[in-house]
């Protein structure tokens, strides 16, 4: 979802930095077990939600937030009555679901193409992006899909029998990420691809991996 007010270079530049930097939470999944990552995104979302809640009623802290965070926001986050929750806010949310709900590969990959994937795009796209499609770009479409394959061949699933359903769900993911939905990118990104990867690997036989 790209709606609101457009940041300029710089402070685009340093909301796609922040964002990659949530990165390390997924990658930490890599080194811990289940319990752990989930009871972290659990507090980090617990936090995150008081944080917009309370910003919106206390004063100080709005104006807290909007000295240290208001020039990387969106127009919409900006607006209070447009959004109660903030983009970081919704990666948090959507990372606990995935780590909760889906196998660990399956959710790390997801949490990384929303992260990596997303920026690439959004930098490529808005400063070299020509054919445009609604409110995006083709060429930034197609560097999503070629971070993402990066992603699945480091995370292991362009092998064995996941190298089909993982391509696909790629592809899936890529095209739905361009399409105007309604959609905070941070969510619409990593449900669609961990539900159509789980879907895929059962319609195609090869077992579901939840």
């Amino acid at each position: 979802m790209e709606s609101g007010k457009k940041l300029d270079i710089r402070n685009e530049f340093l909301r796609k930095l922040i964002h990659i930097g949530y990165s390390a939470v997924p990658i930490t999944y890599l080194f811990t077990d289940k319990v752990f990552i989930v009871t972290l995104t659990a507090i980090f979302s617990v936090l995150m939600i008081a944080i917009d809640l309370l910003r919106n009623r206390w004063d100080w802290l709005g104006n807290l937030y909007m000295t240290v965070l208001g020039k990387i926001l969106r127009g919409h986050e900006r607006d209070t009555s447009k959004a109660v929750f903030t983009g970081g806010t919704y990666i948090v949310l959507s990372s606990l679901f995935c780590f909760l709900f889906f196998e660990k590969h399956v959710a790390i990959s997801a949490m990384l193409i929303t992260t990596f994937c997303d920026t690439a795009a959004a930098l490529y796209g808005k400063h070299f992006g020509k054919m445009k499609v609604f409110d995006k770009t083709i060429e930034g479409s197609i560097v999503f899909f070629l971070v993402g394959l990066v992603v699945l061949y480091f995370m292991g699933l362009l092998s064995g029998v996941f190298l089909l359903p993982a391509i696909l769900a790629l592809l899936v993911t890529t095209i739905l990420e361009l399409l105007p939905i309604n959609i905070d990118d941070n969510v619409l990104i990593p449900f669609t691809f961990v539900i159509s990867f789980n879907g895929l690997s059962m319609l195609l036989g090869v077992g579901c991996v939840c």
